[in-house]
């Protein structure tokens, strides 16, 4: 089982679309995979599930989508030259056992030039720090709305970036 995080907690953002397509190519080939959207955590996030105090639906939730899982794909956009803060906390709320040994893939996307370089070198050392093994393979999405067309799809380059990261990742 793979889990694919859309890693902002924005509605309707760019990374749960791509997150989406991720889906869809996992589909295709077979692979089970699921989406956890940060945007679906609830707004109290941050007083309800931190430092020891843990409702049975978050704990479900972690259990699901991440203990359960054998890979992880975080999509995640650049904010403030690094990763959304929601992503980090969702991070910090989870036990850093949990993260141990798992194999991860990063995809970065920006409306800016740099495809979120930054934020995909910071969540690798964080994800270093918890003795994840992070695949050398990052897209970095640059101007990401120039990708979208118009029918909803992606284009081509980004289509096939995608599917050679998830090739490599599913080898890893």
């Amino acid at each position: 089982m793979i889990t694919i995080v859309s890693g902002t907690n924005r509605k309707n953002s760019n990374s749960s679309k791509l997150a989406r397509y991720y889906l869809e190519c996992l589909d295709e080939k077979g692979v089970e995979a699921q989406i956890f959207d940060l945007a679906n955590l609830s707004s109290d996030f941050m007083k309800a599930e931190m430092y020891g105090n843990r409702t049975p639906a978050f704990e479900k939730e972690i259990d699901t989508f991440f203990t359960q899982a054998d890979k992880w794909i975080f999509v995640f956009p650049e904010y403030n030259g690094g990763f959304p803060g929601a992503l980090k906390l969702m991070i910090d709320a989870i036990d850093p056992k949990v993260f141990h040994g798992k194999r991860v893939a990063l995809t970065g996307l920006s409306a800016g030039h740099a495809g979120n370089l930054r934020g995909l070198d910071h969540m690798t050392g964080v994800l270093h720090y918890l003795q994840a093994e992070v695949l050398s393979d990052k897209p970095k999405f640059s101007q990401f709305h120039t990708l979208l067309l118009e029918e909803g799809g992606f284009d081509e380059t980004l289509i096939k970036r995608v599917n050679k990261q998830i090739e490599k990742l599913l080898n890893f």
